[in-house]
């Protein structure tokens, strides 16, 4: 399964869209840009090459959101989002048709990539701020933010210790595998750890 990176790129409350050109695989698709991860070569740095290499813009690489798994024929991924911010350069369009600024509300109005559905839907306006960076560590489902922050006043101080670098875990919901939708706890340092423990109510 190939590692590809996506940026959540945002500017005056919209969020990043790119159309893949024609003769793509996925041409006509919506996506957050991005890229394959190089041998070597960390998510981060990959990002801000591809976005270097597609727009001809600087950036600065910021927190992961989350991660989304999918089978395409040709090429099966696993799609690693992070929210960048575009530090300078004028967008030049090398690699797609079109760039659009989107609300997060209006994101899945368009034909997205199927790997990027599950980061729309992370992304979408939910009734508690959406955080990537501080308590929670990774995107959620619209509503699990809710439920979590309720879980986490109740349990506060419970919560289990990624057993390799022990750092605390974080509550997360599974996207796909055997089981959609199911709880489990993963480390906040994930994609460099993986980490995980079952969740048991």
């Amino acid at each position: 399964m190939k590692q590809v990176t996506a940026a959540v790129m945002e500017k005056d409350g919209k969020l990043l869209l790119a159309q893949r050109r024609q003769g793509d695989a996925l041409a006509g698709k919506w996506e957050f840009p991005g890229g394959k991860i190089e041998p070597g070569e960390t998510p981060e740095a990959c990002l801000r090459r591809e976005l270097k290499e597609e727009f001809g813009i600087d950036t600065k690489i910021g927190a992961f959101i989350c991660a989304s798994r999918f089978e395409y024929k040709h090429l099966p991924i696993e799609l690693l989002a992070y929210r960048v911010t575009h530090l300078s350069g004028e967008f030049k369009l090398n690699d797609h048709d079109r760039i659009e600024w989107v609300a997060p509300g209006d994101l899945l109005k368009y034909d997205l990539s199927s790997a990027d559905i599950p980061v729309a839907q992370a992304l979408l306006p939910s009734p508690l701020p959406f955080k990537t960076d501080e308590k929670f560590g990774a995107a959620m489902p619209p509503g699990m933010l809710a439920e979590l922050a309720a879980r986490e006043k109740a349990v506060a101080g419970n919560d289990p210790v990624c057993p390799d670098c022990k750092a605390p875990m974080v509550l997360r919901i599974s996207q796909r595998g055997p089981v959609p939708g199911a709880k489990f706890w993963g480390c906040p340092n994930y994609p460099k750890c993986r980490a995980t423990i079952e969740f048991k109510k």
